[in-house]
């Protein structure tokens, strides 16, 4: 524990945050700089460890080179596909049969788009149902005695607005 202190206090010294960033950008083909190798020593070991055959960094090269543009095209068609779903969330009020799930593999070409499934509901306190999207929101309180929010306090407020009456005995937390 003390060494742990110790390592954190000599590097608030070092005041990180003064010291200047530089971008350092993945060359495959300058051996030179270790980043073929510092890669191929990192997937071998990862390789290793789930039973599959190493490589050597001439693979690595190879599949560097595809890498870079599957994960720009990816990005850039994940990022569009949120982008629509994001703009029927913020129009309020759209059914839940116009929000899209989708499953999209760009190696086959292969792009599945389904209707999500409404949230299932679950039997709550007397007879009411929730979803896991429900929420119950707990106000802090203006009174300085009431502003540090205990455990018990928050229980006690939960039950209070889930129930009505505050009798219930527990809560399933998921």
């Amino acid at each position: 524990d003390n060494d742990m202190r110790s390592n954190l206090a000599l590097l608030e010294k070092r005041q990180f945050s003064k010291q200047p960033m530089h971008i350092a950008e993945f060359e495959k083909d300058d051996d030179t700089n270790g980043h073929v190798a510092f890669i191929t020593a990192a997937s071998n070991i990862r390789a290793m460890c789930y039973g599959i055959a190493p490589v050597d960094a001439m693979e690595t090269r190879r599949v560097a080179g595809r890498i870079v543009p599957a994960m720009i095209t990816t990005t850039a068609f994940v990022s569009a596909l949120s982008c629509f779903e994001l703009l029927k969330l913020v129009q309020e009020k759209t059914p839940l049969r116009r929000y899209r799930n989708a499953f999209v593999n760009l190696a086959l070409p292969f792009f599945a788009f389904t209707t999500p499934l409404p949230a299932e509901e679950v039997e709550g306190l007397q007879g009411q149902t929730y979803t896991l999207w429900d929420r119950i929101t707990v106000k802090e309180s203006k009174k300085a005695e009431d502003r540090k929010l205990t455990l018990r306090r928050l229980l006690k407020k939960v039950k209070k607005k889930a129930a009505g009456d505050g009798n219930a005995d527990s809560f399933e937390i998921a």
